[in-house]
């Protein structure tokens, strides 16, 4: 059995208990990026054990990328970047990448630039536009939120 709960931490902080309060276990429960935050394992993690939910963006990835973005955030600003700073710095790194390599942006330019790193896991667009990225899927395990590995 899964639940899929499509909200943010503060609804699901009301919701998920009740599911423990009403015997709906076992249940794999499932979310979307709403769900990424310290608020999440603050108090209740036990309810959240097991729990898998993607995000665009997660400061404590190990990606050498987001880790090098996320120290040089958090030494400047003194405190952690979210996911708009994250696709801001992303948007901008990509535009200079482009232009390094090409000197010119367009949209032909950025449609058919490839194999970009980004702190979001964004690595391109498609010809119609898209972006392509990978994104990250987290879990809760042992009181805290933490990246599932691909080989997971």
């Amino acid at each position: 059995k899964a639940i899929f709960i499509p909200d943010d931490v503060n609804r699901i902080n009301l919701v998920v208990p009740q599911l423990a309060y009403y015997d709906i276990t076992p249940v794999q429960l499932l979310g979307n990026n709403g769900w990424n935050s310290p608020e999440l394992v603050r108090d209740r993690w036990n309810f959240f054990k097991g729990a898998v939910f993607v995000d665009g963006f997660f400061k404590d990835s190990a990606a050498p990328a987001t880790r090098s973005f996320v120290q040089e955030f958090e030494d400047t600003f003194h405190s952690s970047p979210t996911l708009l700073e994250a696709l801001s710095f992303d948007t901008t790194a990509f535009i200079i990448k482009i232009l390094n390599n090409t000197g010119v942006v367009s949209p032909d330019t950025i449609l058919s630039f490839r194999d970009y790193v980004g702190v979001t896991g964004l690595t391109g667009f498609t010809p119609e536009g898209e972006g392509i990225r990978n994104l990250f899927v987290l879990k809760v395990s042992e009181g805290k939120i933490r990246q599932v590995s691909p080989a997971e």
